[in-house]
């Protein structure tokens, strides 16, 4: 094991990853939302059914922004090892091995890596090491991501 990491996720951490999870339904919803408001003002329409479907709108335009997925149990801890050549999240259910060449994008904040893989984003926090460093992270999939960019761009 070259590093180890936990990382908690919270309610905003978990709201990330199911927006960029969904995000191609949610601008879906938006667009047909927007869409039947603009529809609603320019057709003739008395003022009762204009408040009517407009309000409807603004409801599925908060539906989509804010989601249904609060009730979605998710772990509380993430605990990443960083190998070689991939790495394991688990919680306490669930185990998974991820190659770093699966890695689609690597986006990094102030106090976050967010690992892109296909449709799906995890959540590595850059002070949650326990063995290593943020900065030994950043040199590991660096060194790998850049590697498989250049595979790609042969």
């Amino acid at each position: 094991m070259l590093l180890r990491n936990e990382t908690e996720i919270t309610k905003t951490n978990f709201r990330i990853i199911i927006l960029f999870k969904h995000l191609h339904s949610i601008l879906f919803k938006f667009g047909i939302c927007i869409f039947i408001i603009i529809s609603t003002i320019i057709l003739d329409f008395c003022i009762i059914e204009k408040i009517f479907f407009i309000f409807m709108s603004l409801l599925g335009i908060r539906d989509a922004l804010i989601g249904n997925n609060f009730n979605i149990t998710y772990p509380k801890l993430l605990n990443y090892e960083f190998l070689d050549n991939y790495f394991y999240v688990y919680d306490k259910k669930e185990s998974l091995k991820i190659q770093y060449v699966d890695i689609e994008k690597i986006i990094i904040t102030k106090k976050y890596y967010y690992i892109v893989i296909a449709n799906t984003i995890l959540i590595v926090s850059k002070c949650g090491f326990t063995y290593g460093t943020k900065e030994e992270l950043e040199k590991l999939i660096k060194t790998n991501y850049i590697t498989k960019e250049k595979k790609t761009n042969e």
